[in-house]
């Protein structure tokens, strides 16, 4: 699968219309997560979803999580299309430059995250249709939060690697 490389105006890799994220798979993707994140007795947390244009679709922010959170999750997501590549992908290749990420940070104002949490979402074709991100505990336990959310709407997570 390729990383992100999204472009609704030539549709999926059948050449159909692009598929499109709904508000009812967001919020079942936000339910699954928020209920996952009780199950594993996490902090509260933020989640945010974007469409493949890195368009806020949902956010949801959980009582008592800082107020910074819903923006990092928001970014979290945004960065996967700024960028094409999962947030796994992306700390991995950025790990050992980091003046080269500053510089890309200067392009992006700042939004960029190279911290895990945020994860394409693929439909059944393997077109990357959106990403969620989500802000609150460790990296690896909000990446792994967003994988479930994402397969309990029934479509496909590609943390990349």
């Amino acid at each position: 699968m390729r990383p992100g490389r999204c472009n609704p105006k030539h549709g999926n890799k059948k050449g159909n219309p692009m598929a499109a994220l709904s508000l009812d798979q967001v919020e079942k993707m936000i339910a699954a997560a928020r209920k996952r994140r009780v199950e594993l007795k996490e902090v509260p947390l933020a989640y945010a979803v974007v469409d493949s244009g890195g368009h806020l679709i949902a956010m949801a922010r959980e009582d008592d999580a800082g107020f910074l959170r819903g923006q990092i999750a928001i970014n979290k997501a945004w960065t996967c299309f700024a960028m094409g590549l999962p947030l796994r992908t992306l700390r991995d290749r950025t790990k050992d430059h980091p003046v080269f990420f500053a510089a890309i940070q200067g392009a992006a104002d700042g939004r960029l995250m190279h911290a895990l949490g945020g994860v394409f979402i693929r439909d059944a074709e393997g077109n990357a249709i959106g990403a969620m991100g989500i802000s609150g505990a460790a990296g690896e336990v909000d990446e792994a939060i967003c994988i479930h959310a994402i397969k309990a709407a029934g479509l496909v997570p590609d943390i990349g690697g």
